[in-house]
């Protein structure tokens, strides 16, 4: 894998300090991990704090990844992954070329789903 990504940054897709935290975050990245933390951690930015009302979904989607704790640079995580608004409270992350060519195809979707109806329970992954 470490190849893969070298050929990534050499093709100018991605930087080299972003391959290297690419090629340490493969694992997450093919098991889903990460794109179910992101899934719930957006969603819960994004509905549970109502930042979807006071934003809007782009600037609320921007912000939120922003402020997200992922192992991964924001602007690695854009190449990587589309951020979804699907409905009114769902989230989807689904690879982009970049992020299935990263993982050899094996890149995971993740939904994230807030309950409106119990918001104590706040966001929660769909499988």
């Amino acid at each position: 894998m470490k190849t893969l990504t070298l050929i990534l940054a050499m093709m100018g897709s991605i930087q080299v300090s972003e391959a290297k935290d690419l090629g340490s975050s493969l694992f997450a990245l093919k098991s889903g991990l990460l794109s179910n933390i992101l899934a719930k951690e957006l969603c819960s930015c994004v509905y549970v704090t109502g930042a979807i009302e006071r934003f809007g979904k782009d600037e609320a989607l921007k912000r939120c990844l922003s402020r997200a704790n992922l192992p991964l640079s924001e602007k690695l995580m854009n190449k990587l992954v589309k951020l979804i608004v699907l409905k009114e409270d769902a989230l989807e992350i689904k690879p982009k070329f970049l992020g299935e060519l990263a993982t050899l195809g094996k890149m995971k979707k993740a939904y994230a789903k807030y309950d409106r109806a119990n918001p104590r329970n706040g966001c929660s992954l769909e499988f």
